[in-house]
């Protein structure tokens, strides 16, 4: 049976397991933890199909650094790291196409004013038949 993908459950799996991401140690979540580094991930919009089987969500990657220096070190590895989901399967969702539909911006976090970047992507994804 086929499910739509979780978005945000994709994308965080991926960039936790993805070991260039992991070498910075950051927290990765659908929340902000409070801690740095950190990196985010919320659904924000898209759109899917009608069956269920294919989406297209847009998504919004914050990431949190000591400094900026170290939030923009982190921030251009996990970039990387969303490209190269292209053609992988994780929780179930094959992953096609990948596009930033708006680049690394710089936003203090205005809450505790850590050092944040903010990317925007929209990835394609379709849900996997369960063997």
């Amino acid at each position: 049976m086929r499910t739509m993908p979780d978005a945000e459950l994709v994308l965080t799996t991926w960039l936790r397991n993805h070991p260039d991401v992991q070498a910075f140690g950051p927290a990765v979540d659908v929340r902000y933890p409070g801690i740095t580094p950190a990196v985010v991930v919320e659904r924000i919009g898209g759109v899917a199909d009608s069956l269920g089987v294919v989406d297209h969500p847009r998504l919004d990657v914050g990431i949190w650094g000591a400094t900026k220096v170290a939030a923009l070190d982190l921030a251009s590895v996990v970039r990387q790291a969303i490209y190269a989901m292209r053609g992988e399967v994780v929780e179930g969702a094959a992953v096609g196409s990948v596009a930033e539909t708006l680049g690394l911006r710089y936003l203090p976090d205005e809450a505790t004013e850590a050092a944040r970047y903010l990317l925007s992507v929209e990835i394609t994804t379709r849900a996997v038949v369960a063997q």
